[in-house]
This record gives C-alpha cells, structure tokens and sequence, in this order.
C-alpha cells in the first residue's frame, strides 16, 4: 500500500460481521467450540465469544485452577458478552454461530458432516467490521489493513538467534497524560494500580492509546514523571493512555535450528532482542479486539 495515499492508523476496535449468517448446526452440543462469535435465538444483535463448553477440555485444565471456575452443566457453555464484557452461561441449544477463527495448518471438516472428510487450513482471508473511537463503523475491511496494538501477543511466533519461541506473555509500561500537559509512564509492576474508564473487551490489550484510564496513588507516585510531577490531585482523575511500551516479553522455546550449538535463551527478553514472525499476524483477530486502521485518505470517515 502505497504509504501517501493512506492517513494515519486510527485506533479500532473489531466486531463481527453484520452480513454474518449463522453457520449451518445439526448438532449444537457438537458445533460450539471456545472462541466462537455467537448470538442467541432471541437477540441476533447481541454477539459474544465463547469462552468454554462443556464436555470439551481445550484450556479447562489451567482454568480449574482460577477462583472463580465454574463447572459447566452438561448442554451448556460460558460466554463473554461484548456489549457489556459480562460473562455468564448460556445452552448451546439456543446459541447460533456467527463466526469462527481459523489459522493456518487447522483441521477441520464440514459443519454438517463432522465424521466426514477432514482437510488442512492453507490458506485464510479476513474482512473485519471496525467500530472507531468515535462511533464510526467500517465494514469489510481486510485484515491486512489493520494492525495489533501490541507487537508481541500471546500465541504468535519470534526468533532469538536460531531459537524459534511463542509469546506466552508480555509485560509493558504505560504513559500516560492528563488535561494540564503532565505525563508520566507507569512501570509494568504497577499497571494493576490503572483504572480504564471503559470496560476492556480484549484480555490481550488491557492498554491501548486513546484510553482513559485512572491510576491509584501508588502507581503514580512510583510512576517516572516525564512532565511535571506528582502531585495527589492526579490519583484517581481521568488520563489519557499516549504509549504502551513492551518491556519484557516471556517465551516459550520451542527449538533451534538444526546444525546450530547455541545455548536456550533465557524465558524473558527483551523485545529489542526478538524477530516478531508476522506472516500469520492480520489473520489473528476475533471480535472485540483492539487494533489500528488505516483508511484511504479523503473519505472523511474518520474525524
């Protein structure tokens, strides 16, 4: 894409596509899967993810863990509601597919034919329904116009050397800036004292620029203050998020390439010291995440 004919990003958040027709469903209890964009047989409008089903132990292990895991009835499946970010359960029986995520080197097999012919994901072409800042919506727009907030997200791929890994998580500064020009970045160690304003749809990108947000007193006095300084009229009055600055990203080794001797990296680096691999990256987007859009200059969609 030609880089004078295309405005700067503009932050956006994904939501599934309107013109989406639910998928074909012989068998509820086997068709909903995690991730799922769903609606319900009473409110086609209101769209959730699908966070766990019951019967099926994708990721339950780790989640048994958390406080608050509930064991799921049978016929049953969580999910996380994007109009309020509120997640309760729902019967599968009464939920209807909207969409699904596919990546790469999938299996799969036809909806209505499940113990049929299986075949392998080659090859995935997006288009995203974009909800902006300021209540705008774009529809239809390829996902390789739109670029993740965060260059390291749980999931993909980076090198070290000859060292291939996966992102399992990534920890970040965020800076911020209140109405009178006083800015200061927030350590990672501290984020959890940081208030959004909004509810936050994408667990992956609790900060993103543009968000506003309230910070308690200890995050902000042990904040570096790069305009101004603390002062308690700042704890707890509304700021606006300018950066978010990865700092330490925490990988998984998967293995080295063959031939080489080099010892295995530490399981947290430096994002200056990793090679994101982002051939996959515009295909790995689900309704409610955080991104930025370009759009073509001169449509006046986005003021």
């Amino acid at each position: 894409l030609g880089v004078a004919s295309w405005t700067p990003f503009h932050p956006a958040v994904v939501k599934t596509d309107a013109r989406a027709e639910p998928m074909p469903q012989p068998s509820p209890e086997a068709t909903i899967f995690p991730e799922d964009v769903v609606c319900t047989d009473v409110d086609s409008t209101r769209r959730g993810i699908v966070n766990r089903v019951a019967g099926q132990t994708d990721d339950e292990g780790s989640d048994s863990e958390a406080e608050d895991y509930v064991e799921l009835a049978a016929g049953n499946a969580s999910v996380r509601w994007l109009d309020s970010g509120e997640m309760d359960t729902s019967s599968v029986g009464n939920l209807r597919v909207l969409d699904r995520a596919f990546v790469h080197g999938d299996i799969v097999s036809r909806a209505d034919d499940l113990q049929g012919q299986t075949g392998t994901v080659m090859r995935v072409s997006l288009l995203l329904d974009l909800e902006l800042q300021d209540g705008t919506e774009l529809v239809g727009v390829p996902s390789d116009r739109v670029h993740h907030i965060k260059p390291y997200r749980p999931g993909e791929y980076a090198v070290y050397g000859s060292w291939l890994g996966r992102v399992e998580d990534c920890y970040e500064n965020v800076v911020l800036q209140y109405a009178d020009g006083s800015q200061c970045r927030v350590r990672h160690s501290d984020v959890e004292g940081l208030r959004p304003d909004a509810p936050v749809l994408d667990e992956h990108t609790p900060f993103y620029p543009s968000q506003s947000v309230r910070g308690n007193a200890r995050a902000l006095r042990r904040a570096r203050w790069l305009r101004g300084r603390f002062g308690r009229h700042y704890v707890d009055q509304a700021a606006t998020v300018t950066q978010v600055q990865p700092v330490w990203v925490v990988m998984r080794w998967i293995g080295t390439e063959a031939g080489r001797v080099e010892a295995q990296p530490e399981d947290s680096v430096r994002p200056d010291q990793l090679r994101a691999l982002s051939a996959f990256s515009n295909n790995w987007w689900q309704a409610g995440d955080y991104g930025f859009v370009q759009s073509e200059a001169g449509t006046g969609a986005l003021s």
